[in-house]
Formats: C-alpha cells, sequence, structure tokens
C-alpha cells in the first residue's frame, strides 16, 4: 500500500509541477508570454545546443548552458497573489543584499 500511495503521490507532484515549471528542454523561442523573455531564450539555446554539433575544423561545441528551469508566469502572478508579498519593496531589499 505504501509502494502505491508514493507512486500515486509522485504522478500527482509530477502532474502539478509540469504546470507550475518547465525545464530549459521543454521550452522554446516561442513560449516567451509563458516563461518570459529569458527563460525563453535559455530553453531555446539548450535546444540549439542538442542539435547535432557542427564541425568546426573537427571539433564539437560544448552546450555552455547548465541544466536548470523555469518558473512559468501564471505560477508567478498566482504565488504574488497568494502571499500578499509586496513585490516593489521584495525587488529593492534583495537588490541590495546583491553584491554589485
Amino acid at each position: 500500500m505504501e509502494k502505491r500511495r508514493t507512486f500515486l503521490h509522485s504522478q500527482v507532484c509530477k502532474n502539478v509541477v509540469g504546470k507550475m515549471i518547465k525545464t530549459f528542454n521543454e521550452i522554446n523561442k516561442n513560449d516567451a508570454a509563458t516563461a518570459g523573455g529569458k527563460g525563453a531564450s535559455l530553453g531555446e539555446m539548450t535546444r540549439l545546443f542538442a542539435r547535432p554539433p557542427a564541425r568546426r575544423g573537427g571539433q564539437a561545441q560544448a552546450n555552455p548552458i547548465p541544466p536548470g528551469f523555469v518558473v512559468l508566469a501564471e505560477t508567478f502572478e498566482r504565488f504574488i497573489q497568494e502571499t500578499d508579498i509586496d513585490i516593489k519593496k521584495s525587488i529593492i531589499f534583495f537588490t541590495r543584499l546583491t553584491p554589485g
């Protein structure tokens, strides 16, 4: 029974998470409205580097994009609404914490 419960729980989580985030492999340049411009660009670059590498002097190009994911815009908006966070104050706070 515990194995079945764990399996069902993992399937539910996978379905829910799949609607809230996408890996770079799952998005491309056409997803800017849902994944944001940076997310769509990272997805597109990941997709392009996943193709068979173009040969340049016999050398294959390495993929410079590390694995990652994007929190979808709708998910972010819902988070802001449900947590009642003042986004402007949060951005100012985190900007001050970031060295630069």
